[in-house]
């Protein structure tokens, strides 16, 4: 994330208006890429805020992965598109960016037209980028995609991708809308993608998800470090023996909770209506640290952990890879 800033105000925004309207420091975004080099990523996605606000940093960032060897992707809201000339001019300057997404639903279209997000589009497949389009939904991931097909009809090739994610109540969405109305994941059973996209914020704070990770303010097990203080092969190499975070991403909160659960942590599951509550719920705990100490030494939750990373590991590995 290398900024907080944004241009229009959704109605859905998980950020809020509370935040720091900080952008990334040059020393950080230099840290962030070369490490990440170093580590063998090959792929960061940027986003905001509105990073496109920020353009002459985009372009660092652009020369930066192009000598670091990195691929690149950007979120924007396609507020700045205003012609296909100035997509094309600023697109094709980032070289290293192979993918823009996009995104537009009911409360991106009440400050950017679809005009707006179809030259973005056109710009992209003229110059052979990838592009998608991504929606926020109250409760049907179809009534969504199907809501951006309509409002962008004859403007978009119908081929066009568009992904889906429900929204999540936080930021300014916590104001707006009921929390019972939006769409409710099978929280105790379900595994949770935030977690498997670490991510970094302009203060140069790195989060274990993309989540409710950066609202917990005491006994945060999902914090994992700074790059002002620590490298970030450090700081993943002691994300490997943070035992909670590995069942997070493995089998789920609700596993996670489950266990604490049972070596008697109190956890407070009335209100939990959305899968980053239990994480929420497990901090709130000032016994947290104290208990998720003590599931690194139990061998049932050991076990588990180990059997999951296996099958884990098994899913992982292509087809190919094993011979007939």
């Amino acid at each position: 994330m290398i900024t907080w800033q944004c241009d229009i105000a959704c109605k859905h925004c998980s950020q809020g208006t509370a935040r720091s309207r900080c952008t990334i420091p040059d020393h950080i975004i230099i840290t962030f890429i070369e490490q990440a080099a170093q580590i063998d990523c090959d792929l960061i996605g940027f986003t905001g805020g509105e990073a496109f606000l920020f353009y002459k940093l985009l372009l660092k960032i652009n020369e930066l992965c192009k000598k670091n060897g990195i691929k690149a992707t950007v979120v924007t809201n396609a507020n700045w598109c205003s012609t296909k000339k100035i997509c094309i001019d600023r697109l094709s300057n980032l070289t290293a960016f192979s993918k823009i997404t996009i995104s537009h639903d009911p409360w991106h279209k009440e400050f950017v037209p679809p005009e707006k997000v179809a030259n973005a589009v056109t710009a992209c497949n003229l110059l052979g980028k990838k592009v998608e389009i991504a929606t926020c939904y109250l409760n049907s991931p179809e009534a969504a995609e199907l809501y951006v097909r309509k409002s962008l009809y004859g403007l978009v090739p119908d081929c066009i991708n568009v992904s889906s994610q429900p929204i999540m109540w936080r930021g300014r969405a916590k104001y707006n809308f009921n929390k019972k109305d939006l769409f409710q994941y099978p929280i105790l059973k379900c595994r949770c993608g935030a977690s498997q996209t670490p991510l970094l914020t302009p203060d140069g704070t790195l989060y274990a998800c993309c989540g409710a990770a950066r609202d917990i303010n005491n006994n945060n097990f999902l914090k994992l470090g700074s790059l002002n203080t620590n490298s970030l092969n450090n700081i993943f190499e002691a994300a490997k023996t943070n035992h909670g975070l590995q069942m997070l991403r493995l089998k789920g909160p609700g596993a996670l909770a489950n266990h604490l659960l049972r070596i008697g942590m109190d956890i407070d599951l009335a209100n939990i209506t959305g899968i980053c509550d239990i994480c929420i719920a497990i901090s709130n705990n000032p016994s947290s640290k104290h208990y998720l100490s003590i599931l690194a030494n139990d061998d049932q939750f050991m076990r588990e952990l180990a059997v999951s990373k296996l099958l884990f590991d098994y899913d992982s590995v292509p087809l190919s890879n094993f011979n007939e």
